[in-house]
C-alpha cells in the first residue's frame, strides 16, 4: 500500500512537473515570430494587381523626372519648376472625387484599363512633340494637367481593389507591399531616367513611359475582381454620392484625423523635398541630371525599406504610433538634409525623409481602408488623395522661398512646418495616438 502511494505521489509530481513546462512547438514560436513580409502575395488577383502597380509607377517615375529636368532646362526659373510639378496635383481636386464615386458605382478593373489608355496616348503625343522639337513650355503644363487627371481619377479606384482582393489580416501586409512596388520604382527609375536623358534626350522617356502602360494592361487584364458592395450607390446622382462620402468622413473621428494629418506631407514634405529637388541639385550639390536621378534613387530605396518595415510588421495594433512616428521623423530628417552640400549624405538623408513618410503612408491607407466599409471606400480614398491637390500651394511657396532664399531655407521651412502640425494635431486628435 505504501509503495503504491509513493508510485501515485511520484506520477502525480512528474505530471505536475510536465504540465508546467511549455510545449517545445510553442516555445519556439514565442522565441521566433512568424515573419509576415510577403504574406499577401499567396492571393492570386493581388499578385496581377502588385505587377500592375509595378509598371505604373515605373512609367510614373520616368515622367516626374524628364518633366521636371525639362522645365528647369527650358526656364531655368525654379519658380516654374514648382509650379509644374504643382499643375500635376490641381486635379486630384475635381477628378480624384469624381473617381472615388465612380469606383464605387462602376466596375473598378474597366476604370484602371481606360485610365492607362488615356496616359499612354498622353504619353506618346509629348514624345512625338519633344523628338521633332516642337515642345514648348505650356505642352509641359498641358501634359501635367491631363496626366494628372488620369492619374487621380484612377488612383483612389486601385487603391480601394487592395482591400477586395485580399482578407482583413492580410491588408497592413498588401498595402505595403502596394507601396513597396511604387518605390522599387522609386529608386530604379530616377536614376534610369537621368540617365536616358543625358544620352538620348527627354523624348525617349516619354515613349518608355508609354510603354510601361502596356505593361500595365497586360497585368490588369486576367484580374478577377469580386464585385464589391455598392448599397445602390449607382440609384443617387453624381453630387449625392460624393455628398454621403463627405458626410461619412465628418462623423467618424477617427478617419477625419487620418484625412487630416496627411496633408502636412503634402504642404511641406513632397513640394519642399521633390518639387525643388532639380534646383537642390544644380545649385547647391552641383550636380547634373544624373545627380537628380542618384537623389530621387535614394528616396526610393528609403521607400522601399520603409514598407518592408511595414509589410514585416503584419497586422500590427498600435498604428495609430506609427503615423505619427513615420510624420516626425520625416520633419526631423528635413532639417538636417537642408543642410547638406555632400551628395552621399544627402542621398542618405533623403532616404531617411521618404523610409519615415512610406511609414507615415502605408499605415494610415490600412487604418483607414480597415475601418472604411466597401461601399464608401472609393469615395473616402478619394478624399484622402485629395491632398495631392494641395502640393501646388506647397509648390508654389517651395518654390518662391527657393527663388528669393535659396532651396536649403526653402527645405528647412518645410521640415520645421512639420514638426510643429503634426505637433499639434497630436494634441488636438487623442484618437490619432489611439488608432
Amino acid at each position: 500500500m505504501a509503495l503504491d502511494d509513493k508510485q501515485d505521489n511520484s506520477k502525480t509530481f512528474m505530471e505536475t512537473v510536465s504540465s508546467r513546462e511549455p510545449p517545445k512547438k510553442d516555445a519556439s514560436k514565442r522565441r521566433f515570430p512568424k515573419i509576415r513580409t510577403f504574406s499577401s502575395l499567396k492571393h492570386r488577383n493581388f499578385r496581377f494587381l502588385l505587377a500592375g502597380t509595378f509598371f505604373m509607377s515605373a512609367g510614373n517615375w520616368i515622367q516626374q523626372v524628364t518633366m521636371g529636368w525639362l522645365a528647369y532646362d527650358m526656364t531655368a526659373s525654379p519658380f516654374l519648376v514648382g509650379a509644374l510639378m504643382g499643375t500635376r496635383s490641381v486635379p486630384f481636386l475635381i477628378a480624384g472625387p469624381l473617381g472615388g464615386v465612380f469606383g464605387d458605382r462602376m466596375d473598378r478593373k474597366k476604370i484602371l484599363i481606360a485610365t492607362q489608355l488615356a496616359s499612354m496616348i498622353l504619353a506618346v503625343s509629348l514624345g512625338t512633340l519633344l523628338l521633332n522639337d516642337q515642345a514648348k513650355v505650356w505642352h509641359l503644363f498641358v501634359f501635367a494637367f491631363l496626366s494628372g487627371g488620369a492619374w487621380a481619377f484612377m488612383n483612389p479606384v486601385r487603391m480601394s481593389l487592395v482591400a477586395n482582393l485580399v482578407p482583413r489580416d492580410d491588408l497592413m501586409n498588401a498595402v505595403a507591399l502596394n507601396s513597396a512596388s511604387f518605390n522599387i520604382n522609386r529608386a530604379i527609375g530616377p536614376a534610369a531616367a537621368g540617365i536616358l536623358i543625358g544620352y538620348f534626350g527627354p523624348a525617349t522617356n516619354f515613349f518608355l513611359q508609354a510603354l510601361m502602360y502596356t505593361g500595365v494592361l497586360a497585368a490588369v487584364m486576367p484580374l478577377n475582381v469580386p464585385a464589391h458592395e455598392r448599397q445602390d450607390v449607382s440609384k443617387a446622382s453624381l453630387i449625392s454620392n460624393l455628398m454621403e462620402g463627405v458626410r461619412y468622413v465628418r462623423h467618424e473621428r477617427t478617419i477625419l484625423s487620418l484625412l487630416l494629418i496627411v496633408l502636412v506631407p503634402s504642404l511641406f514634405v513632397m513640394p519642399f523635398t521633390h518639387g525643388i529637388l532639380p534646383v537642390f541639385s544644380e545649385e547647391v550639390l552641383h550636380a547634373g541630371p544624373e545627380g537628380l536621378g542618384y537623389l530621387l534613387s535614394a528616396a526610393g530605396v528609403g521607400g522601399v525599406i520603409g514598407t518592408i518595415i511595414v509589410a514585416s510588421l503584419g497586422n500590427f495594433k498600435k498604428k495609430g504610433l506609427l503615423v505619427l512616428g513615420g510624420s516626425l521623423g520625416g520633419g526631423a530628417a528635413m532639417l538636417v538634409f537642408s543642410q547638406m552640400t555632400w551628395m552621399p549624405l544627402a542621398m542618405f538623408l533623403l532616404g531617411v525623409v521618404a523610409c519615415s513618410e512610406m511609414v507615415f503612408r502605408a499605415t494610415n491607407n490600412t487604418l483607414i481602408q480597415t475601418i472604411t466599409p466597401d461601399y464608401y471606400r472609393s469615395r473616402v480614398m478619394s478624399i484622402l488623395m485629395m491632398d495631392h491637390g494641395l502640393v501646388p500651394l506647397g509648390s508654389l511657396l517651395a518654390g518662391t522661398l527657393a527663388e528669393f532664399y535659396g532651396s536649403p531655407f526653402a527645405i528647412l521651412i518645410g521640415g520645421i512646418s512639420v514638426l510643429i502640425l503634426v505637433g499639434l494635431m497630436i494634441i488636438k486628435f487623442e484618437t490619432l495616438r489611439k488608432a
